[in-house]
């Protein structure tokens, strides 16, 4: 004979809310749950009654973590160099909606990156050291389903830099190829000159002149 298992299940449930009100009941008539419970009906078969519990503590457990994971939306893409399709590790992503911060995250040593978030519309800005900075706008993650949004990141203008710094200054790794000449004027030198005026001294020096 084949059991109706829908209806075992049903009878089950019932007869544990039977019971949990029945105490509940019987205890708030005897002056509350603090109280001695002997004699309480509802608790002849006590073992019956903690194997229910934790049935439907179980039951109602798993699918209530069911229900949570369908209300998340998955978000997953892969960060790669445009020209040479190479993965960028590292590569930093901040999720915003309605130019609001939501979510930061980064790429594995695969490019790859993975997260939860809740289900609406987003935009995704990726950025690389020396790549152009990637926006991907109005993007739309719904509920229990994954969405893939890969981006390809184009190298950014490069800039020259240049270093200025008085001798004295500069980092020794600077300073090592550096061709420096120079004219050191004393003061006995400015004592055999014509003229005690430091403008028109400072004219002995090669490559400075002096206008008045």
């Amino acid at each position: 004979m084949k059991k109706n298992y829908s209806y075992t299940v049903f009878n089950l449930f019932k007869n544990f809310i039977e019971r949990l009100f029945g105490v509940a009941s019987w205890a708030t008539s005897k002056g509350g749950f603090l109280g001695n419970h002997k004699g309480c009906p509802y608790l002849v078969n006590n073992k019956n009654t903690i194997r229910l519990f934790f049935f439907f503590v179980f039951l109602f457990g798993k699918n209530g973590t069911v229900i949570f994971a369908q209300t998340q939306a998955t978000l997953v893409g892969k960060v790669t160099d445009q020209n040479t399709t190479e993965e960028l590790i590292g590569s930093n992503i901040i999720i915003t909606q309605n130019g609001h911060f939501i979510k930061g995250l980064t790429t594995d040593i695969d490019g790859n990156y993975k997260t939860k978030i809740v289900p609406g519309t987003y935009d995704l800005e990726v950025s690389y050291t020396g790549y152009a900075t990637q926006k991907t706008t109005g993007f739309i993650a719904s509920a229990g389903h994954t969405t893939k949004v890969n981006v390809q990141m184009s190298a950014g203008q490069i800039f020259d830099v240049s270093i200025s710094c008085g001798w004295y200054f500069c980092p020794p790794l600077i300073r090592q190829n550096e061709i420096w000449t120079g004219r050191k004027i004393d003061s006995r030198e400015i004592q055999h000159h014509s003229t005690r005026n430091i403008n028109k001294i400072s004219t002995l020096v090669p490559g400075v002149s002096f206008s008045q």
